[in-house]
């Protein structure tokens, strides 16, 4: 079990109303996140986590948050790593990040921001001693959007999937 907590604060340069130019106003951005791991067998972990972050900027404050449930699994050649997580991040500086399970040699630490859910099934084979097939499946699912993205990225519609594979030769 783990517990982390953070706090910043800096000058961010604000328009007001009444000024013609822009003023510094201390911002402040508070993190928290708990986490825990449970192994109900030696195949088996399970690892839950929650994380709030609330931005105060000029008398206002605003709030995100995420909680996420990953399920690894290991038997023999196989591994696969499933996550299912909520969101929810009023705007982008109240997103969270979370480290995601991902193909050999690749990392991924998505932004959470707005709202919906994300999941992931990562999928592992050895094959042999000198092969190996990684694969990944991530799906996310907007409910505060119609349109992901912008420009010649944007997707029409509130989902994004990606799909992703790996074949590993070792010589």
């Amino acid at each position: 079990m783990f517990t982390q907590f953070r706090q910043e604060q800096k000058a961010v340069n604000v328009v007001l109303d009444n000024l013609p130019s822009r003023v510094p106003l201390p911002g402040t951005k508070s993190q928290m996140a708990v986490g825990i791991t449970h192994f109900p067998s030696a195949a088996l972990r399970l690892n839950t986590r929650w994380q709030q972050t609330t931005y105060t900027l000029n008398h206002q404050t605003d709030r995100g948050w995420v909680i996420a449930q990953d399920v690894t699994y290991q038997q023999g050649r196989w591994k696969t790593d499933l996550r299912f997580a909520l969101f929810d991040a009023e705007d982008y500086d109240t997103r969270q990040y979370i480290y995601e399970n991902d193909l050999l040699y690749t990392f991924s630490v998505p932004a959470y921001f707005g709202r919906g859910s994300r999941t992931y099934w990562v999928l592992r084979y050895k094959l042999s001693r000198h092969l190996s097939f990684y694969s990944k499946l991530g799906r996310t699912v907007y409910e505060d959007r119609d349109s992901i993205g912008s420009g010649l990225e944007t997707i029409e519609g509130n989902t994004r999937t990606d799909v992703r594979a790996q074949m590993i030769v070792k010589f």
